[in-house]
């Protein structure tokens, strides 16, 4: 009897495991949707900048700066913005997008003035 049952377990599984894959399956496509259907800011479109925000002259300077946010070293943020490698930006300017966050990213590239900067994607206000 107890051979019949271990049987009966093993036939059961494969249903139980197509069924978990393809809720799996269901739940990664509506996933894949929904990123598509956003659209992240394009090249060239037009932005503003956001009121007390930093920007860099250079992607890993930027970077940088998010860490010493991240690690609340005041000592090297602030070293930053008075070698001139960064500075803080004034609100409301519009610039024009060069490097878009992308979905996943976290920087975007932006100029202003003809100089190339780089900020945070929350530094600044899309599609103004």
């Amino acid at each position: 009897m107890e051979l019949c049952f271990h049987i009966e377990r093993t036939c059961l599984m494969p249903d139980k495991f197509l069924l978990s894959l393809s809720l799996k399956t269901g739940l990664l496509l509506l996933l894949l949707f929904s990123v598509s259907c956003t659209n992240p800011p394009a090249a060239g479109s037009k932005t503003m900048t956001k009121d007390e925000h930093v920007a860099c002259y250079k992607k890993k300077w930027m970077e940088d700066m998010l860490d010493f946010i991240r690690t609340e070293n005041r000592a090297k943020f602030t070293s930053y913005i008075q070698d001139r490698r960064c500075l803080f930006m004034r609100g409301g300017r519009k610039v024009e997008l060069t490097d878009p966050p992308g979905i996943f990213g976290s920087l975007a590239g932006f100029k202003m003035g003809g100089v190339k900067y780089w900020t945070s994607k929350d530094s600044l206000l899309y599609d103004q």
